[in-house]
């Protein structure tokens, strides 16, 4: 996507980020273009439902955002943040806007966080003990109808033996 006045390309490097609850992400965002006297700033944006900023001073992300220096993101052109101990409604769709001299804002396309919450391991050793007993059971029994369909008596009527 470009901006107006500086002809700003954003590159996000994912659109779609898959992690679980409670891992840190890694959310890109590199430009390229004429940034001028290379003066600006840079933010992320939740979309939920209006742009919510991604900072340390907004609530629900305080302490967890991490961003690059002044230094980086001038020398090296990249924006983007991290968010350590990501929580399930961190999901959602993120941009990133850069502010160069205040004149024209640019926003990147955009990058969709989809956080899951892991099936706690308690749960599964609980169901696969529940599966390993009841295939026992299935085993025992069907051994004891194998068992009882095998064992037939042979009664003697008039001297023959019939089954």
């Amino acid at each position: 996507e470009y901006s107006r006045l500086y002809l700003l390309r954003f590159a996000h490097e994912t659109h779609s980020h898959y992690t679980l609850q409670s891992l840190p992400v890694s959310l890109s965002c590199t430009y390229t273009g004429d940034v001028g006297s290379g003066i600006g700033t840079y933010q992320w944006l939740k979309q939920s439902p209006h742009r919510v900023p991604v900072s340390n001073d907004t609530e629900g992300f305080r302490g967890r955002v991490h961003r690059k220096t002044a230094q980086e993101f001038i020398g090296t052109r990249d924006a983007s943040i991290a968010i350590s101990d990501v929580r399930q409604n961190d999901s959602g769709v993120y941009y990133c806007a850069i502010d160069l001299l205040e004149e024209d804002i640019g926003y990147g396309s955009g990058t969709t966080l989809t956080v899951t919450v892991p099936v706690p391991v308690t749960g599964v050793v609980s169901n696969a003990r529940t599966l390993l007993l009841l295939l026992l059971l299935l085993l025992l029994f069907s051994g004891r109808l194998k068992a009882l369909h095998g064992t037939h008596r042979r009664v003697r009527i008039c001297g023959r033996n019939a089954a």
